[in-house]
């Protein structure tokens, strides 16, 4: 439970994957309660996408193994390269970021959701 001088700040976060079976976080994006704060970072992905994966985020994996975005849904939708970043960097980026979340003795909790259909 938080102090007298600590608050609970709530993130809103969602995670973008190659899929459900054994996938690859491929987009973690955030926001705090006030929408003052984001962040927004591709990872690059290490895996193929499943089929449902890509039509619900227009994401692919290249042959290159880079990281695309389709312009709408369609074997026609032209595909744009996405600048990404392995892993680990953009895990510590986004826990950095969290640190800067309010004050140091403050407490981050992250709201998850899903919008999936």
């Amino acid at each position: 439970m938080a102090t007298a001088t600590q608050k609970k700040r709530l993130v809103f976060i969602e995670l973008h994957a190659t899929g459900f079976r054994s996938p690859d976080i491929v987009q973690i994006a955030a926001v705090d309660l006030s929408g003052e704060r984001a962040f927004n970072a591709y990872v690059t992905p290490t895996k193929a996408f499943e089929p449902g994966a890509t039509r619900v985020t227009w994401l692919s994996r290249g042959a290159d193994g880079s990281l695309y975005r389709a312009s709408g849904p369609g074997l026609h939708a032209t595909k744009t390269k996405i600048p990404s970043r392995p892993a680990g960097i953009v895990l510590a980026e986004f826990v950095d970021w969290l640190k800067g979340i309010g004050s140091a003795s403050d407490k981050v909790a992250l709201v998850a959701f899903s919008g999936f259909e």
